[in-house]
């Protein structure tokens, strides 16, 4: 079934790092084997846009959101490792934190109203359909409460769960078939590090859990404080006001 399910994901994902001439930038670390390497070499000379980005960080970027959510997470994870990965690629990376096209204000709307059971014009007296941020499993939205509190709303992006279940299903799949394949990755535990990718995917897929942590952190400043702080309004899966 694994071998299966990379078989069937694998060629798309060449072909959009090939296209976009990440493969030729990944070809130039030094983590691989020399068969892979080569292999990319090879693939980006066959199949790279004459219009791809010159610039590997940005190349990367694009070619992470056009593969899917997981994939996005993936990198905003590798962002952080530029040991890794190379300045160049990490910076690039970056721009996967809080910059992803937004999903509509109708559609959040629609989530809105489906995880509270109330239409947004009787839970808020003004919502503002554009995002301030909008990331690989959520955006967040100004809002104003009936009593004039000014609040966040948290909205899960629709489809989310499936996307996200069917990219860490390809990413063991993949994990397993490159310590096969390549022993010398094996130092970097694929199958383990892809476990823990699928752990904090979870909490983050339920913002009832963020909920939990942002009330347990509040409820920490006020005692280190003696004073109020923004805190948790309402939570459910797919929404979170604050």
């Amino acid at each position: 079934m694994a071998v299966i399910l990379v078989i069937w994901r694998l060629p798309r994902m060449g072909f959009i790092l090939g296209r976009a001439g990440v493969l030729g930038h990944l070809s130039k670390l030094d983590l691989w084997p020399a068969w892979l390497a080569n292999l990319f070499k090879l693939i980006n000379f066959l199949i790279v846009s004459r219009s791809a980005r010159t610039d590997a960080g940005q190349a990367l970027c694009e070619a992470l959101q056009a593969l899917g959510p997981g994939f996005i997470k993936f990198g905003q994870a590798l962002a952080t490792r530029a040991d890794l990965i190379g300045p160049e690629l990490a910076g690039g990376l970056v721009q996967l934190q809080d910059k992803l096209p937004a999903f509509s204000g109708r559609l959040a709307r629609q989530i809105i109203q489906d995880s509270a059971g109330e239409s947004v014009e009787k839970l808020f007296s003004s919502f503002d359909d554009m995002p301030v941020a909008a990331a690989s499993i959520a955006q967040v939205h100004k809002a104003q409460l009936p009593d004039g509190r000014l609040v966040a709303v948290k909205i899960l992006r629709p489809d989310i769960h499936k996307r996200m279940r069917r990219d860490i299903r390809f990413f063991k799949a993949m994990a397993r078939l490159v310590e096969t394949l390549a022993p010398a990755l094996r130092r970097f535990r694929l199958v383990t590090a892809v476990d823990q990718f699928e752990s904090i995917s979870e909490i983050e897929l339920d913002l009832r859990m963020e909920a939990a942590a942002g009330g347990k952190l509040s409820e920490n400043l006020e005692a280190d404080s003696g004073s109020g702080s923004h805190s948790l309004i309402w939570s459910a899966p797919a929404v979170l006001f604050w």
